[in-house]
């Protein structure tokens, strides 16, 4: 069977990719090996429309800018629940209460040319806004947002179905020949020729990649999230960290779009370190 495309991963960016596609008249097809379309990464992440995303003059800050914009009009035109908040970025500290007109500066500087309000709030407001937090004091940035991811992956998977996309569920890559014109993919399920192939296969990115004769490496870490029932915070809660972790995958509180409350992810801190953050951690 011959393709104009070929998407590896049926994940959240590999159902981006083909929901985009779906307005061309080309022939595309997905291939996953898993059985339903998102049961990678996608399946395990809180669902946050991020703003602030250093190193800011990297392609990754560049593209959260520019995606946050768009999801507002894809969850009206897949029905898919959206919420718009703010991220608090709290001071924990007397040393992180003196830094907070420089983080302000920095994060106006970058953010506030695109549209998001960002403003330093005292303890006082802190307080009444979020009684449940403990700090000295907060940058606020404008413009987040949490979305429901599994209404997101379900409804980008049934346009594309509507729309023309071919989904090869249940079906491993295993080798791979570039050919001339062609890319011939080998699967477990059969051959399967595009005329180009597109890795979005997520955490086994680097071994699709090898098949095709590109070597790089991505280095894993493992952290948890805890799922609280009820709704401890009206927008995202995170510490102030003066010097982010390279390695880190965030870590706050987040309330989410079903009423419940995430904290996490502990790969860069614990949850003893957003445990801090609250007033009350007694709510089950």
């Amino acid at each position: 069977m011959s393709y104009d495309i070929a998407i590896i991963g049926s994940g959240v960016v590999g159902l981006f990719i083909a929901y985009e596609l779906a307005h061309y008249r080309i022939r595309v097809l997905v291939i996953d090996r898993e059985v339903e379309p998102g049961f990678g990464v996608s399946k395990g992440h809180a669902g946050v429309i991020h703003v602030v995303q250093p190193p800011f003059n990297s392609l990754r800050s560049k593209l959260a800018v520019e995606g946050n914009r768009l999801y507002d009009g894809i969850a009206k035109r897949l029905h898919v629940r959206i919420r718009r908040l703010s991220a608090l970025l709290v001071a924990r500290n007397l040393g992180h209460l003196i830094v907070l007109p420089a983080v302000w500066l920095i994060l106006n500087r970058v953010y506030g040319k695109h549209g998001f309000r960002v403003r330093i709030i005292g303890p006082r407001e802190l307080r009444r806004r979020e009684p449940n937090v403990n700090g000295l004091g907060a940058v606020e940035v404008e413009g987040y947002g949490v979305i429901n991811s599994f209404e997101l992956v379900s409804q980008l998977y049934n346009f594309c179905k509507l729309n023309g996309v071919d989904f090869a569920l249940g079906t491993e890559v295993r080798g791979a020949k570039v050919l001339d014109d062609e890319v011939v993919i080998l699967t477990n399920r059969g051959e399967y020729r595009a005329k180009y192939v597109v890795n979005a296969a997520g955490l086994y990115s680097a071994d699709v990649a090898r098949l095709f004769g590109d070597e790089y490496r991505l280095e894993f870490g493992k952290g948890v999230m805890l799922v609280f029932w009820g709704e401890q915070t009206r927008n995202i809660i995170a510490p102030l960290q003066l010097i982010p972790n390279p390695k880190t995958k965030g870590g706050a509180v987040i309330p989410t779009v079903f009423g419940t409350t995430i904290w996490g992810p502990s790969l860069s801190m614990g949850e003893r370190v957003i445990g801090q953050l609250m007033r009350r951690t007694s709510m089950s």
